[in-house]
């Protein structure tokens, strides 16, 4: 560390001149690799809390949010598809399909259309944290954040959302299979 003093008729004059070494040894570096975490009651604790409030109860919420937008867009978007083919469905109970074959239609559509949307879904977000995790963008305080390809937790994701897109069929359709199919058949597509 170095103090100057700039003046125009003497030009630069250092005032004072420290040198400090800052080192460390094993235990900073294990600390650092074994996901370390902030404590509340510690200075680097108190000063996130300071900034953003508890954080967990802010990624909590954030979490929830887009959970619950998620789960009404899919719901809303597979309802709609599925109230565009109502003419088509009033024409499979017309001739004779059960509503459980009907329903299985919609569902194995659904399907069709979930498993690779899901799979891309999954594969661009970890393209899009492996970018971050490289350019850097994942320090936050000087901790390097580490987000895993947890094997268990992917597949519950993909599962999931195969599980919402099948259920979402399947509130969509309710109205159309207790509809007379005469009342499907005069419907626009």
């Amino acid at each position: 560390m170095r103090v100057d003093s700039v003046s125009e008729n003497e030009g630069t004059v250092t005032l004072a001149s420290t040198t400090y070494r800052v080192q460390g040894d094993s235990r900073v570096l294990s600390v650092v690799t074994s996901g370390a975490s902030y404590s509340p009651g510690t200075p680097v604790g108190q000063a996130i809390e300071n900034v953003f409030g508890n954080v967990q109860v802010l990624f909590g919420a954030i979490v929830l949010l887009a959970g619950f937008a998620t789960i009404g867009g899919t719901t809303a978007a597979f309802a709609q598809a599925v109230h565009a083919r109502g003419r088509t469905i009033g024409i499979h109970r017309a001739t004779g399909a059960t509503d459980r074959q009907v329903l299985w239609m919609l569902v194995r559509d659904a399907v069709v259309i979930a498993l690779p949307s899901t799979l891309v879904g999954v594969l661009i977000a970890y393209v899009a944290l492996r970018v971050l995790e490289f350019s850097g963008l994942l320090v936050v305080f000087g901790i390097r954040l580490s987000i895993p390809a947890v094997p268990w937790l992917v597949a519950m994701v993909i599962v999931g959302g195969l599980l919402l897109s099948m259920t979402s069929v399947v509130a969509g359709a309710l109205g159309f299979l207790r509809a007379p199919p005469t009342r499907l058949l005069r419907l626009r597509e």
